[in-house]
């Protein structure tokens, strides 16, 4: 797998040399590339939200978000759309974000 350009060599740890099998490997480069991690604040403007509304989901653990530190989260935008949209009580919110047919 080629490194990507302006990286050091150590900063690319590729799927192959941990050992993963090919079909995870590409998945988990997909993953990578195309979903960005997205802080509370940008969260909350994508979808149009409160930063409070947010955080009472997160706590209420009605959205996902991946833990960075103690304190951080971060959340998967595609994610959190899926699981607002699957769960009845908190589908009244517009979660469509912006620039999308509610």
């Amino acid at each position: 797998m080629p490194m990507p350009a302006g990286l050091p060599a150590f900063a690319f740890i590729s799927p192959e040399s941990l050992g993963v099998f090919p079909i995870l490997a590409k998945k988990m480069n997909t993953a990578i590339q195309t979903s960005p991690l997205l802080t509370r604040e940008q969260l909350a403007t994508a979808l149009g939200i409160c930063r409070m509304t947010v955080s009472r989901l997160t706590k209420a653990g009605r959205i996902p978000f991946v833990s960075i530190g103690r304190r951080g989260k971060r959340y998967d935008r595609e994610a959190v759309v899926v699981a607002l949209n699957s769960n009845p009580i908190a589908s009244t919110l517009s979660v469509a974000g912006k620039g999308e047919a509610k």
